[in-house]
């Protein structure tokens, strides 16, 4: 399993490369370099900071990081945990870009997300939390069909609010 949580709790003090290789040590895995191919082959971004503390990163390239980290397991489920707060919508493209290919390897993911529209992008169900229980339940079809779940749960008043009209 593999986690990107929100906040990305990098080490700070570390560059990219070690982090990394931190997360390769800690499940055992012997060939950091193919680690750290394999993260660069989503992110080029992060090949050309490979020696920059992540402390230093935006956090665009710290939540490309946090990913990263988390599939040098090759985990068959990875749970995201708001991938898009604080970003930029060009880099909230580039990392849901990278979820999409994550979910089509085969691996399961589970996307807990307050952006609507990247959720309703991303997911194929969704689950509707209120208070810590389950208010609703649907596929993505039917819930963009909901405007009485959008408005009451979503916050939001309008479908073309959210890009749904």
């Amino acid at each position: 399993m593999g986690w990107v949580p929100q906040g990305r709790r990098l080490f700070p003090n570390l560059t990219v490369k070690e982090n990394i290789h931190l997360a390769m040590l800690k499940l055992g895995k012997r060939n950091g370099r193919d680690a750290f191919d394999n993260a660069c082959s989503l992110f080029p971004r992060l090949a050309e900071r490979r020696d920059t503390f992540a402390g230093n990163l935006s956090g665009g390239e710290q939540q490309m990081l946090a990913i990263a980290r988390a599939l040098v397991g090759e985990p068959r489920v990875v749970l995201f945990d708001e991938p898009t707060e604080g970003l930029s919508p060009m880099v909230i493209a580039d990392i849901m870009h990278v979820v999409k290919q994550i979910a089509l390897s085969g691996a399961a993911v589970l996307l807990a997300e307050q952006n609507v529209r990247v959720a309703l992008d991303i997911a194929s169900r969704h689950y509707i939390l209120d208070h810590g229980e389950v208010r609703f339940s649907s596929t993505t079809a039917e819930l963009r069909r909901r405007d009485d779940i959008i408005a009451e749960y979503l916050g939001v008043k309008a479908k073309s609010a959210i890009g749904l009209a």
